[in-house]
């Protein structure tokens, strides 16, 4: 059996709070099956529909998935305990970065695989346009880690980026056939009270590449994804753009 290298772990503690710059970008809502919200940045090859136009290489593009509370109600809903998602502030945040997001509003009860079999198809037709998978980044917020776990796992491209916020639960592993590739940043806080187990997953992965897990001191448990904080996008950036 091979040699495990022990996966690193990396504390940051909470800083005066996030304050991220807003620009403006269009925000394009379609009425469906399900409400899907796609934020459009100019030149990045998404059509005012959400779909691909034209894939360009020097783009980088990121997919967001949200939390299940979205799934569940709607746009920005509000948590007793961790107050108010800020589904459309995050997209902004990460936009105002330089990447081309894409992201939409699922349906309630979505299957985390089915829907993951969607997003790496997104992702192949990304990759037959030309862009290169280095460059292309899957972020999944709680529920939305769940799926990006998956997405992984359909794909197993040693060069695509992957951010998952408070979402390697412990119950996933009861899949034993399921395991991460690609290059993985895992980020929660200390007082989340999932059972959050990054270093699990990256023991029983074979094939990982980069791979890191940084546990915030916040004081904001699973809230801590529930805005666009400081303390997980700016690490978010630079795990996107390849640095360590």
């Amino acid at each position: 059996m091979r040699k495990m290298k022990r996966p690193e772990l990396v504390v940051r503690r909470r800083s005066s709070g996030y304050a991220c710059a807003m620009r403006t970008v269009r925000i394009t809502v379609q009425f469906g099956a399900a409400l899907t919200l796609c934020l459009t940045v100019a030149a990045a090859g998404w059509g005012t529909e959400g779909k691909l136009r034209t894939g360009k290489k020097d783009t980088r593009y990121l997919f967001y998935l949200h939390g299940r509370i979205v799934e569940d109600m709607g746009e920005r809903p509000k948590s007793a305990r961790y107050g108010y998602y800020e589904y459309r502030k995050i997209l902004k945040a990460l936009a105002d970065k330089g990447f081309a997001v894409k992201s939409e509003i699922r349906p309630k009860n979505t299957d985390a695989k089915l829907y993951a079999e969607k997003i790496a198809g997104e992702i192949r037709e990304l990759q037959k346009q030309g862009v290169p998978s280095s460059r292309i980044t899957v972020v999944g917020a709680s529920k939305g880690g769940a799926i990006a776990v998956h997405v992984s796992g359909l794909l197993r491209d040693s060069k695509l980026n992957f951010v998952i916020l408070a979402g390697l639960f412990r119950p996933l592993l009861d899949d034993p056939s399921l395991q991460l590739y690609g290059n993985v940043l895992s980020i929660h806080d200390d007082a989340d009270t999932f059972p959050i187990v990054p270093v699990a997953f990256f023991e029983r992965s074979r094939n990982l590449g980069r791979h890191r897990a940084i546990v915030t001191h916040t004081g904001l448990g699973h809230g801590l994804l529930y805005r666009p904080c400081e303390e997980w996008v700016e690490p978010l950036v630079s795990w996107a753009r390849g640095e360590k």
